[in-house]
């Protein structure tokens, strides 16, 4: 089984500026994390909860859950779900809440439970399914529940799902969206429009070409307008979370592994895009982000790549500040003092031990200002304007999966926490690290210095990265030509650091001092 990792004392920190950031902050924001005794637990999404405090949802070993906490993170209430991944949850006037999860083994059943405050199940609903991935839940304005998903079709193709179910879970619809050019497509969020229609989101995959889509339908689900979108000059493209408001609906998009924005108007055409590059990494890296529309019009946005992403815009999508948690981002929900509580998870580095989930998970909150504690930095993103192109496309509907009796298992479960970053080094037996395989010269250094990598590392290099002391990462290089040349260490304070490359399924380690 799974053991706790010890966590890092020193409360890893991100970027050099988040130190100074970090202590302004400390009296306002805190960190803390989640895990168990025996096994790994991971957060999938997150939510306020109507009577204070969040509420979050994830997995483990066979085993999804649920918790409630109070205002500062800790947990005060924790049920375990037996054979059921919780994917979603959103929060309840009456101070209970709703999750859509499916069960991990059999049969894929899509399950929809209404809970009460106190964690028991009010009513469940189970809909069986060919198979079911990402599914996601929203409430519309006459309180119905729509569930959006990717599903599997009768003849084995991927392609998106919505339900529309009842506030007391009956089911009223469900659809499987099939596109006529018969190419793979992925839901992975839905939305409500003014006019009552509903808006599908995802993208669709052609050879070599991934491409924005959205399905727009009428309140029962019958396919309106089609269209796909590619923001120019690239191949990779999809779109995540969705959010409309009276300056238009806005998408949380995938630009060739960065992170994009773009509006499109009520008739689905684009109106502007915009697209957030970073010098050290790539925002978005198999990980699905989320967004968040404030009262202002302003915009949260969420992702992962090496560390957890999270930026804020004004309504035009211009950028404010992006924050680099010390996480894989899950979910951010924001607080009712202006600032965020960022849900992830962890380790950052090393391999899981059962396929599917991480084994802590880490809750950080930040200010109004993007400040945070020691395991978030705040840096400053760059961006450009992006060109867009749009093309229809055509899909049909047909009626999706049959309801079931599926009882779930609720069990009591606790949550072990403390104050700290989630892990540095996780899990290793299958991600081998040798320590003192990397030699660097001139060692100590001064202004550059080079790494001699042997003939395993050059042939399944990865990535090449520098670790201060503290645990900052102060340097990183994707290109396996870095043997051959000089890294410059003008700019690092003197002392002890850490490099690290990646080769394979291996990590080498090595050490070089920096003395002026």
């Amino acid at each position: 089984m799974l053991r706790h990792f010890p966590l890092f004392v020193s409360f890893m920190v991100i970027f050099a500026n988040g130190i100074s950031d970090s202590i302004h902050a400390q009296t306002k924001t805190n960190s803390l994390v989640y895990y168990l005794e025996n096994d790994g637990i991971q957060v999938n999404a997150a939510d306020r909860h109507a009577g204070g405090g969040y509420l979050l949802c994830g997995e483990g070993y066979m085993s999804g859950f649920i918790a409630k906490t109070d205002e500062n993170g800790n947990p005060e209430l924790v049920k375990g779900v037996a054979d059921h991944i919780i994917s979603d949850i959103i929060h309840e006037t009456d101070s209970g809440f709703t999750t859509v999860g499916y069960r991990q083994t059999g049969n894929n059943i899509l399950n929809l439970m209404r809970w009460s405050a106190q964690a028991d199940t009010l009513w469940t609903m189970n809909f069986e399914l060919n198979r079911v991935w990402y599914p996601r839940l929203r409430r519309l304005a006459n309180q119905d529940y729509l569930i959006s998903a990717t599903t599997m079709t009768e003849a084995s193709e991927l392609a998106p799902l919505l339900l529309r179910v009842s506030p007391q879970g009956a089911l009223l619809w469900s659809k499987i969206y099939e596109p006529t050019s018969n190419e793979p497509a992925y839901a992975y969020s839905a939305a409500e429009l003014p006019d009552g229609n509903l808006l599908i989101t995802g993208y669709i995959a052609s050879p070599g070409n991934y491409r924005v889509l959205l399905i727009q339908t009428d309140a029962q689900g019958n396919p309106l307008l089609s269209r796909t979108f590619t923001f120019q000059n690239t191949y990779h493209n999809a779109c995540y979370d969705v959010v409309q408001g009276e300056e238009g609906i806005t998408l949380l998009c995938e630009t060739d592994n960065d992170i994009a924005l773009m509006r499109i108007g009520s008739d689905l055409n684009p109106l502007w895009g915009k697209s957030f590059h970073s010098y050290f990494y790539l925002y978005l890296n198999e990980s699905k982000g989320n967004l968040i529309r404030n009262t202002d019009g302003s915009l949260l946005l969420s992702g992962s790549s090496d560390w957890g992403n999270f930026i804020k815009t004004d309504s035009q999508g211009t950028p404010e500040y992006i924050l680099d948690a010390f996480m894989y981002m899950a979910d951010a929900v924001p607080a009712d003092d202006g600032g965020t509580m960022l849900f992830g998870n962890g380790p950052l580095i090393g391999v899981k031990s059962f396929p599917g989930y991480y084994p802590q998970i880490g809750v950080y909150r930040c200010d109004s200002l993007g400040e945070g504690s020691s395991c978030v930095g705040k840096s400053t993103p760059t961006f450009e304007e992006a060109e867009i192109d749009s093309e229809d496309i055509q899909f049909i509907a047909t009626p999706a999966g049959i309801l079931q009796q599926n009882p779930a298992a609720i069990y009591e479960l606790e949550f072990l926490s403390e104050a700290a970053c989630v892990s540095f080094i996780g899990n290793v037996q299958n991600n081998i690290t040798e320590s003192g395989q990397i030699l660097a010269c001139p060692n100590p250094a001064d202004t550059w210095f080079s790494v001699d990598l042997n003939q395993e590392m050059h042939k399944k290099f990865s990535r090449l990265e520098i670790f201060s002391s503290g645990g900052q990462i102060v340097y990183k290089s994707f290109d396996p030509s870095i043997a051959a040349g000089a890294i410059p260490c003008s700019q690092f304070p003197a002392g002890i650091y850490l490099i690290r490359v990646i080769a394979g399924n291996k990590s080498y380690t090595g050490k070089i001092s920096i003395q002026h």
